[in-house]
C-alpha cells in the first residue's frame, strides 16, 4: 500500500517544518524531537518507496515514531506548549494508525510484490 508510505513521508516533512509553521521553534526540546522523528519518518518512507528488501522493519520504526510523538510532550515536559502538544499528539496518532496499516500490509505483500 503505497498511500501509507506517502502519507508518512508527507507527515515526516510536515514534522520537520512544524516548529516554525505552528510556532513553537523557541522550544528547543520540542523542535529537536520533531526534527528527529520527522527525519526518521522521511528516511523510512524513502527506504520503503525505493523497495529495498526487508523494508518491513521500517514500518515498525514508524509505529514507534507514532508512539513517541504521543508520549514526547509528557516525557520531555513540553505539554505546557499547546501548539507543540496538540501537533505532536494528533500527528502521532495519525502516524501510529497509518504505520500499523503499512506494517500489516507488509505481512501480506512484502516489498517488491505486486499489490492488487
Amino acid at each position: 500500500m503505497k498511500w501509507t508510505t506517502w502519507t508518512n513521508l508527507i507527515v515526516g516533512i510536515g514534522l520537520i517544518v512544524s516548529p516554525w509553521a505552528v510556532g513553537y521553534a523557541a522550544s528547543h526540546v520540542a523542535m529537536a524531537s520533531n526534527l528527529i522523528a520527522g527525519a526518521v519518518l522521511v528516511a523510512c518512507s524513502g527506504w520503503i518507496l525505493a523497495e529495498f528488501d526487508h523494508a518491513d522493519w521500517c514500518g515498525w520504526v514508524q509505529v514507534i515514531c507514532g508512539i513517541w510523538l504521543v508520549v514526547a510532550p509528557l516525557a520531555l515536559r513540553y505539554q505546557v506548549l499547546p501548539p507543540a502538544f496538540g501537533n505532536d499528539v494528533i500527528i502521532g496518532i495519525v502516524v501510529f494508525v497509518v504505520s500499523l496499516i503499512e506494517t500489516a500490509t507488509f505481512a501480506h505483500f512484502p516489498v517488491g510484490t505486486p499489490q492488487h
